[in-house]
């Protein structure tokens, strides 16, 4: 019964339900929520100072040993037709993405829940991938959509699931919107509800001809995540530039480029395999070695993907003071070029 609901249905869920149907296809005014738009902070292990300016080298060392060579082909959608796919071409990197961070506190509970919101998402026509990384007790949910509407669609789709995880099995330690700043615009009202972070998409490209394609296959997808404090924007700015076009390159990058809120950067990548993290990272370690001399300072960082993929990573992961999350349950529509 509603009347015997835990109080953090009324401080969490109930502001998603309450704003979620109002601004579905409407688009808010006034500026992004300047609210708690820091690093990661007690989620997951902060990178060290001594690791940071060891980062370049040890990413070199770790890629030629590591990497295999990448995967050839594109991926094979297979299935009948139930959504109708998002094509870009012109405009590669307009998608949005919700971060939100957990603890969990009763894992006997959250594992049937997690396993709805999985089941109820996959009927969701907006949505690009979604599924669950944990480390230990840490869960996040790795989850993109075409746009703020598919995003709202969504909230308002897994209200109920929501409300039962954080009755009890789990506990929300942050949670954050990242896309372009007229999607962010539409998310507003949620955002300050939820006490989220806004971060607007800076520059990037995206290598998903096919964003929500028909099937939902098993998520594959590694992503890292990497968070800066911007120290010398300047300085920043056309490293940032060079960063996104010699990843271009690489053949298994899904999609790359940064995203920010006053002076926190985030670099939202992802890409088909291990093998794909190691070489991107040999890839742009003379560029992070630039980035970290003085223009911007890395606070934390954390790898996302399969068990096996994972695996492969491990000893830069070590090296880096880097958290590692394996993926726990997910799917993924998009199809890359």
């Amino acid at each position: 019964p509603a009347a015997t609901k835990p109080a953090l249905r009324a401080t969490v869920s109930a502001p998603l339900r309450g704003v979620v149907a109002p601004v579905m296809h409407t688009a808010a005014t006034g500026a992004m929520p300047a609210s708690a738009h820091g690093p990661p902070v007690g989620s997951f292990p902060l990178a060290t100072a001594a690791a940071a300016a060891a980062v370049g080298g040890l990413f070199a060392r770790a890629s030629v040993r590591g990497a295999r060579g990448m995967p050839a082909g594109a991926k094979s959608m297979r299935g009948a037709a139930s959504v109708s796919p998002v094509v870009r071409a012109a405009e590669p990197y307009k998608f949005c993405s919700i971060h939100p961070y957990f603890t969990i506190v009763d894992e006997a509970a959250a594992a049937p829940i997690m396993a709805e919101f999985v089941e109820k998402t996959k009927a969701e026509k907006g949505c690009i991938w979604y599924g669950w990384d944990r480390a230990g007790d840490k869960l996040f949910c790795n989850e993109a959509y075409v746009d703020a509407d598919a995003v709202l669609a969504h909230l308002e789709n897994v209200g109920d699931c929501i409300d039962k995880i954080l009755a009890g099995p789990a506990k929300l330690e942050r949670i954050e919107f990242h896309g372009p700043e007229a999607e962010l615009e539409k998310l507003k009202p949620t955002a300050d509800k939820l006490g989220a972070t806004c971060y607007a998409v800076n520059s990037g490209f995206s290598s998903m001809p096919v964003e929500n394609g028909p099937s939902a296959n098993p998520g594959t997808l590694c992503t890292i995540h990497p968070y800066f404090t911007i120290i010398d924007e300047e300085a920043a700015k056309p490293l940032m530039a060079e960063f996104v076009e010699k990843t271009r390159s690489e053949a298994d990058c899904v999609y790359y480029g940064w995203t920010k809120i006053g002076d926190k950067l985030f670099c939202r990548e992802g890409y088909g395999s291990g093998d794909g993290i190691l070489a991107h990272l040999d890839n742009v370690g003379p560029l992070l070695d630039k980035m970290l001399a003085g223009p911007a300072k890395l606070e934390s960082l954390a790898f996302h993907g399969p068990a096996a993929e994972m695996e492969k990573i491990k000893e830069t992961a070590s090296g880096l003071g880097a958290a590692v999350l394996i993926k726990d349950s997910g799917f993924e529509r998009f199809e890359k070029a």
